[in-house]
């Protein structure tokens, strides 16, 4: 049951990483083209309009969602990080936890705000205090990733105090800890954030 959850959480990071990595290829791309249009005298009002329209529907459903997609994607945060912890016993480490801090209060933001949208009523700085929040866990989930799979010599100073930030408890896919999963959710909410913003 353990290794059929972590494999759960595990091939949701990769199907999201994946989808992260073709957006970002894409946007290369689309940049390249667009220079290169540029340079051939095309409008670049007609490359964006090509580039953008195939997106629009996805990012409108996205906004419109907003509020209950942020309210699933961090209610399953906080599950599989006290499952991690609680039911499986890793372990969470100093930085571990400054990311929890960043993620827990969002279940309770998006659930007051999918409240307060239920009734009809105004959101207020939902998505920018979401947006502030996910924006440092995705930092400090980046700063332990790369330490703990390139250069462990950064934090080494966090094992003194309790359980090493660099401690890996499983990878899966070559890639996927525990880090990664944090990084990948905060990706996830940032999108979110950016889809209701430019929508």
């Amino acid at each position: 049951m353990i290794n059929f959850i972590i494999t759960f959480f595990s091939l949701s990071t990769l199907v999201v990483d994946i989808a992260i990595v073709l957006f970002v290829v894409w946007l290369g791309v689309w940049y390249l083209g667009w220079r290169w249009n540029r340079g051939m005298q095309e409008s670049s009002q007609a490359v964006d309009a090509r580039v953008v329209e195939p997106f629009r529907p996805l990012v409108r459903w996205v906004s419109i969602n907003a509020v209950g997609i942020g309210l699933i994607v961090s209610v399953l945060a906080v599950v599989g990080s006290l499952f991690f912890s609680n039911v499986v016993g890793f372990a969470p480490c100093e930085l571990c936890w400054w990311q929890r801090i960043c993620i827990y209060p969002q279940v309770v933001i998006f659930a007051l705000a999918f409240f307060y949208e239920c009734r009809g009523k105004a959101l207020g700085p939902v998505f920018s205090i979401s947006g502030v929040l996910s924006l440092i866990a995705f930092a400090i989930g980046a700063v332990q990733y790369y330490s703990a799979t390139f250069n462990t010599s950064i934090l080494a100073a966090c094992s003194a105090t309790g359980v090493s930030c660099t401690k890996t408890y499983f990878v899966q896919f070559g890639y996927i800890t525990i880090p990664m999963m944090s990084v990948t959710l905060a990706a996830i909410l940032l999108s979110i954030v950016a889809a209701r913003r430019f929508s």
